[in-house]
């Protein structure tokens, strides 16, 4: 019987990221178990070319659906149910979904209770899937999936967490993300400039600026900064050294990006391993927005005795929940120019939040207040 599956998806992105397929240790786990518990419900399984096993799940998403979905977040959640599937007994099952925050339901009844104290009830549902439904909150997805002879629902919650949705620790994603990155060859373009109304006064009346959503600290923030003389003058993003703050966010939000730049990478991975390769700065922000939803935030901060400036990028993946943080090092001199430079730059990949706020939140400056540029 020929699936008919429907998605409702509360997320759309354009830009998913590149995966790098290679066995990792989740995928070596289900094959242990596999070999423990045999299942006969429909497998997905993806190679690489050196026959590695780079997918392995519950055959839940046909290809047409695949094209749509996030490709991390559908092989997650097939990959999932097979985890689930694949104990040896119910209490096994049940603490192993606990430690993860997972919930399963049987139409409204949660596994381990009533009607649903056994996973075998969402067996039939499993092997003739009609329907799937992907929602989408703040922390949670949740995945209605409809099935079986009397179109029952399968209902399953998972956490926004990168490590569960991924299946790889950090040390395997790190890995990853800086292969991915090296191998990375679009380039990113500038952003477009905002609409008039978006646009408000600073203390200086050359500088206007955007409101961008804030990320722990005040400064550190999606705020865009422009020239412009006159309320109704056309406006250009700053890039000067006589603005060097300004110019160092607009340059880490990508509202400027100089042909002229390149720059010197120092991944820094799990364990306290560098990895460093030289590419375009186009190519360097072009690579880190590719994977999902990347949300930006940049602060700047000026060292006037080394006439030096530290850039300060932060990207948030709204739909895996973990972040990349980028801190660039700026000479003065360069702000403003199209003279050939090299910047110097340490990344980190999979950083935690809390991170983010305990590394920066006692020097970077605050935001100016709001005054719509609209309004004057």
């Amino acid at each position: 019987m020929r699936r008919l599956i429907t998605v409702t998806i509360l997320f759309l992105t354009t830009l998913f990221g590149t995966l790098v397929a290679e066995e990792t240790v989740e995928m070596q786990r289900l094959k242990e178990a596999m070999q423990r518990y045999p299942t006969l419900l429909p497998l997905h399984e993806e190679y690489n070319a050196a026959g590695d096993l780079t997918h392995f799940g519950v055959a839940v998403f046909s290809p047409e659906i695949q094209q749509v979905l996030n490709p991390f977040l559908w092989r997650g959640i097939e990959r999932i149910l097979l985890r689930i599937a694949l104990h040896g007994s119910e209490a096994e099952r049940a603490r192993w979904m606990k430690e993860n925050g997972i919930r399963l339901f049987l139409e409204a009844c949660p596994y381990g209770s009533g009607l649903f104290k056994s996973f075998g009830k969402a067996i039939p549902i499993l092997e003739n899937v009609t329907g799937v439904k992907v929602l989408e909150d703040y922390n949670r997805y949740r995945i209605l999936i409809t099935g079986g002879s009397d179109e029952t629902t399968l209902r399953l919650s998972i956490p926004k967490e990168r490590e569960l949705i991924y299946g790889t620790d950090k040390k395997e994603e790190d890995e990853r993300q800086g292969l991915r990155l090296q191998s990375f060859k679009g380039k990113a373009l500038p952003n477009p400039l905002p609409s008039i109304d978006q646009v408000y006064a600073t203390g200086n009346p050359e500088v206007w600026h955007t409101i961008g959503d804030v990320f722990y600290i005040d400064s550190l923030c999606a705020d865009g900064y422009y020239e412009g003389k006159e309320p109704d003058e056309n406006i250009s993003p700053i890039w000067s050294q006589r603005f060097p703050k300004e110019s160092v966010k607009n340059l880490m939000l990508g509202n400027v990006i100089p042909d002229s730049l390149t720059v010197e990478v120092m991944h820094r991975q799990y364990g306290g391993r560098f990895v460093t390769w030289r590419c375009d700065w186009a190519t360097l922000l072009g690579g880190l927005r590719d994977e999902g939803v990347m949300e930006p935030f940049a602060a700047a901060q000026y060292i006037p005795e080394k006439g030096l400036l530290t850039g300060i990028l932060v990207l948030r993946n709204t739909s895996f929940g973990f972040t990349h943080m980028l801190l660039v090092s700026i000479p003065l001199s360069q702000l403003g120019t199209d003279a050939p430079a090299e910047l110097t730059a340490l990344l980190y990949t999979n950083t935690p939040q809390h991170n983010v706020y305990s590394l920066f939140e006692e020097y970077l400056p605050k935001r100016p207040q709001k005054s719509n540029k609209s309004e004057k």
